[in-house]
């Protein structure tokens, strides 16, 4: 089973779960999804994860702001903040993918 049939899961890099595919977006003869239901819903999935980055982001500036700095825990959240990055961009590219030139 191919890899487009089997949904997009990134390799298991540095201990990061795989990310499955939020909604049935399995890409059958090239096409992109079309369904305003499944775009609306990949879009909404979109935001969500954009706040919990931006706010991971505020949280780890004021980790680091306040002695004593508690390195696991910012090790784990900016681990967390990489993830988010990654899936983030994945909907991105589900939402508009890119045109080959």
């Amino acid at each position: 089973m191919g890899a487009a049939a089997a949904g997009f899961n990134p390799p298991a890099r540095m201990g990061m779960q795989a990310v499955s595919c939020p909604v049935n977006c399995h890409f059958q003869d090239n096409t992109h999804m079309s369904e305003p239901k499944d775009i609306a819903a990949l879009r909404l999935q979109l935001h969500e994860l954009q706040v919990e980055h931006r706010d991971l982001d505020e949280i780890i500036a004021r980790l680091l702001q306040t002695p004593p700095r508690d390195d696991l825990l910012l090790r784990r959240l900016k681990k967390r903040k990489l993830q988010l990055k990654d899936r983030i961009a994945l909907i991105e590219r589900m939402i508009e993918p890119d045109v080959p030139a």
